[in-house]
């Protein structure tokens, strides 16, 4: 059923509808056929097409009612009129819906209905808990002092997943260029992925991610468009200063204008942020950022194919990977270590 605004309401059923209505002394029944039930309109609406129809004149004239006449010739109500008051341009008049006869179905006997018990933690559950993590490190997060609250039965299997072959295609890693940061906010990584095809319900089509090089604690955050990069560092440069109590030193990017030249360069440069802009088509010498943002792609796509939602649905896969990624293990950080470890002292409880 379509709407003045170019949308749509589903109608799934259609029927007879009968009506009491009233005026004055005189009552009367009056039956709208191939009525349109349809449960998310707010109001029942009637249309003045179809009284037209059936000799029925509905007059709009000046002043705080409309009025509504049968015509003549009619059997039932001849010369019957309904006054519908006006309120913001829309016409209302009362009514009473009269409900069919339906028969009272029979009572039902009594069921038990059965307790559903947990479901049984095994790593393949926290496998899939984990945003899909690589075997190794879903192993190391469950047996060793990652975390808190980990506990699985039944043994490590090597079954395929099917969501992992989907959304991950491999691809041989970038060659280290560079030595870790000696401290949280020294070097922050900086890239922006997008546009998706297809935009969130708030119409985002990128994501921007921040990455800390020491402690691999990443910030992600949907974008609509590329300028609005800037309002997210700042947030992440203020929580990363207020959570190591040291101020963020220098930021390394791609040449895309949004983050290397315009407002975002104006604030680097008012801050006393050093910039490492890399040369272009060398996407190697950013390559921690890209492998980053690859990694935060393809988890978003796999928990997709895991869950069968719409690819709408990309940027709280996307977020839902950042945060779980944050509190699992990566090779890139010392055993027993995860990035929320590092950043704020104490183990993440899962």
């Amino acid at each position: 059923m379509g709407t003045a605004n170019c949308g749509s309401f589903l109608a799934p059923g259609r029927g007879e509808v009968r009506l009491l209505v009233r005026s004055g002394r005189r009552s009367g029944t009056v039956i709208l056929r191939y009525c349109l039930h349809s449960p998310d309109v707010p109001l029942n609406l009637f249309s003045v097409g179809a009284f037209q129809e059936v000799g029925i004149k509905v007059s709009f004239d000046a002043g705080p009612t409309t009025t509504i006449t049968f015509p003549h010739m009619d059997s039932a109500l001849p010369v019957f009129s309904l006054a519908a008051s006006v309120s913001h341009r829309l016409s209302f008049f009362p009514c009473t819906f009269i409900r069919p006869n339906v028969p009272a179905l029979p009572a039902l006997p009594h069921v038990a209905f059965p307790v559903f018990a947990r479901a049984e933690l095994t790593p393949e559950l926290w496998h899939r808990r984990f945003g899909h993590l690589g075997r190794d490190a879903t192993c190391l997060a469950l047996t060793k002092n990652y975390a808190t609250g980990t506990e699985f039965k039944g043994p490590f299997s090597d079954h395929r997943c099917i969501p992992c072959l989907i959304g991950k295609s491999p691809q041989r890693p970038y060659d280290h260029n560079g030595v870790r940061a000696a401290h949280v906010g020294k070097l922050l990584h900086l890239d922006i992925c997008g546009p998706y095809p297809v935009k969130t319900p708030h119409s985002e089509q990128y994501f921007f991610s921040v990455l800390d090089d020491r402690s691999n604690f990443g910030f992600t955050a949907l974008l609509k468009d590329r300028t609005a990069a800037l309002a997210f560092f700042k947030s992440c440069e203020a929580f990363l200063s207020r959570t190591s109590g040291r101020k963020v030193l220098t930021v390394r990017m791609d040449g895309g204008r949004e983050l290397a030249e315009g407002r975002m360069k104006a604030y680097l440069l008012s801050a006393g942020i050093a910039m490492q802009v890399t040369a272009p088509y060398a996407h190697q010498q950013n390559g921690k950022a890209e492998r980053f943002i690859r990694t935060i792609e393809e988890g978003g796509q796999v928990l997709l194919a895991d869950s069968g939602l719409p690819a709408s649905f990309w940027g709280d896969a996307v977020l839902t990977t950042q945060y779980l990624r944050n509190r699992l293990p990566t090779s890139s950080l010392p055993s027993d270590t995860t990035p929320y470890e590092i950043l704020f002292g104490w183990e993440p409880a899962l």
